[in-house]
């Protein structure tokens, strides 16, 4: 019996954290959470870029098959893109960059041969550029993209004439501060 009303208990509790009013006048613009605890700095309108590399038509909800947002674009009219492209984060291929303090390089792992590679773009002690080992930009995206925060050979592979195709379909991996 104290089990059945537990369990009532449970329902009515989770029952009425699920009603809540909402007014015909209200406009919500971001309904679905997006897991961030932290409100939205912009509201802004979001631009791709377009074919030949200069700002595309508006993004909207209505477009059937969008190009993918561009920071360059979105952001740059107020933050200069050029400047923070050149930041820590985002100029690791550039060898007139200095290289900074040493961190972590990117781990390649070839479990087929049992091989742990440390590999950076970055003169590091210790580590391996990912040309000497044969890996070329889009491998090394396709290998750690997932983990990059954009520019770099993100922005370069998508100048390759063999990968100008991938570039149309997901867009430059351009500097995201997101």
């Amino acid at each position: 019996m104290a089990k059945g009303l537990s369990w009532a208990g449970w329902m009515i509790f989770f029952m009425a954290t699920q009603v809540h009013g909402s007014d015909a006048n209200t406009v919500r613009i971001f309904s679905e959470p997006d897991g961030s605890l932290a409100r939205y700095v912009h509201v802004i309108p979001l631009f791709p870029e377009d074919s030949d590399g200069y700002q595309g038509f508006k993004i909207t909800p209505i477009q059937r098959y969008p190009m993918p947002i561009s920071t360059r674009w979105t952001c740059g009219s107020c933050h200069d893109y050029d400047q923070i492209s050149k930041g820590f984060h985002f100029n690791y291929t550039d060898p007139n960059a200095d290289p900074g303090r040493t961190a972590q390089p990117w781990i390649y792992v070839d479990a087929a041969v049992a091989v742990q590679i440390p590999l950076s773009y970055r003169p590091w002690p210790g580590t391996y550029r990912p040309q000497q080992i044969g890996m070329d930009q889009f491998e090394f995206l396709t290998t750690f993209a997932r983990h990059l925060p954009g520019g770099g050979p993100g922005q370069a592979y998508a100048n390759d004439p063999c990968l100008a195709r991938q570039a149309f379909v997901s867009g430059k991996l351009e500097v995201n501060c997101m």
